[in-house]
Formats: C-alpha cells, sequence, structure tokens
C-alpha cells in the first residue's frame, strides 16, 4: 500500500545519513517525494529512528550542505526508506524543482502540446 504524499521522483544525489554517535552513513537519493526518499547504501544502514540527511554542497546549486531532519521507516536489502520530519523542506522542494527542468515530460494520449519536462515515477 502506498503512503506518500506527493509524486517520487527519480534522482540520483550524494547524501550521508548521520545518526548520532553512530558513524555517518554514505549513500545516494534513488528517488524522493515531499513526504520522503529512498536511500541506497553500500554496507551498513543506520537504524530505523531519526537521522539528518546531509545533501552536498554544490548539488543542484546549493553553495552549502543542506541538512535535513527525517526518520528511518524502512529497511530493504540496498538501503533504507525515510520520511522528512518536516514535509517538504526547503531542500527537498529545490531538488524536487531542479528535476522537473532536466527530465521529460511525460504527455497524456489525449494532448497534442510538445513534451518539455516531467517527473519520472519510480516503480513503487
Amino acid at each position: 500500500m502506498e503512503h506518500r504524499w506527493g509524486e517520487r521522483v527519480s534522482v540520483r544525489t550524494t547524501v550521508e545519513l548521520s545518526c548520532g554517535s553512530l558513524p555517518p552513513v554514505c549513500g545516494y537519493l534513488e528517488n524522493l517525494s515531499s513526504s520522503g526518499a529512498l536511500v541506497r547504501t553500500d554496507g551498513p544502514r543506520p537504524p530505523r529512528g531519526p537521522v539528518s540527511v546531509i545533501m552536498r554542497e554544490g548539488d543542484f546549486g546549493r553553495r552549502r550542505p543542506a541538512r535535513v531532519a527525517a526518520y528511518v521507516v524502512r529497511e530493504t536489502a540496498n538501503g533504507v526508506g525515510i520520511e522528512w520530519c518536516e514535509f517538504a523542506p526547503r531542500a527537498v522542494r529545490g531538488l524536487l524543482g531542479s528535476n522537473t527542468a532536466m527530465q521529460p515530460r511525460v504527455q497524456s494520449a489525449a494532448s497534442n502540446a510538445t513534451p518539455s519536462a516531467v517527473l519520472v515515477r519510480a516503480a513503487g
């Protein structure tokens, strides 16, 4: 069952998950929405609970790293599902906005408009 608020968008941006006194976990955002994301990791994954998602400087025009509060709510063989503590945090809105400008738009069969940009929906 899908519990997401907002459309899931495919991305690939490097992040670091900071979990209190545990060593940081490196990974990348595979997809995200206004309410959460899937973070792929190699090696150990953070435990369920609060984390800070640190998005690197320079990704999509940021001048300094963005730190977004989240919770690990799901574990997979290759990473973790997270939910943002705040719905649609500023850094996530920036990624969603940048991503729509970079990908082709899905055109409905009824539309004769020329495609220009789109959100690519990830399988879920």
